[in-house]
């Protein structure tokens, strides 16, 4: 998704709407797990301590991989190929993790999580900010008062 990114970008200077609608879309929108016969951590525990066994190699790794995906295959009772576990090894990491649904919103929809997400910046780094309420509505006060409050 980063390469498809980069090249829309191109050399053109709204890359960083680009990119904000890009973040917008895989934080709000899309849903990405950890895809992996084990725990990441788990994985890597078995591994390393296989390979632990012998001298490092790149013939000694298939066989730690093999030997590894065999025991899994037993006890998970499913097929796993190491192929599997090479993938699984660091699935835990935020850019290896699996897109797994992906809800399209409409585009007045993803403008609007835009906009709002520019007005929260500016106000992420206001250092004060100055209200005029017009409103004579005592019940709307307080909920603003409420907010007020709540996020400081």
């Amino acid at each position: 998704m980063d390469q498809q990114l980069h090249i829309l970008e191109g050399e053109g200077t709204d890359y960083r709407i680009k990119r904000g609608l890009a973040h917008i879309l895989r934080n709000s929108f899309s849903t990405f797990e950890i895809v992996s016969p084990l725990a990441p951590d788990e994985l890597r525990d078995r591994i390393f301590t296989l390979a632990a066994t012998q001298t490092p190699s790149p013939t000694a790794a298939e066989q730690h991989l093999q030997i590894l995906a065999n025991q899994l295959t037993q006890e998970l009772e499913r097929d796993v190929e190491p192929i599997h576990i090479r993938q699984g090894l660091y699935a835990d990491l935020k850019e290896n993790r699996i897109l797994t649904s992906f809800d399209a919103p409409t585009p007045e929809a993803l403008l609007h999580r835009y906009n709002l997400s520019q007005v929260q910046g500016i106000f992420y780094k206001a250092s004060h900010v100055v209200m005029n309420l017009h409103r004579n509505d005592p019940g709307e006060y307080k909920l603003m008062f409420k907010y007020l409050k709540l996020f400081r």
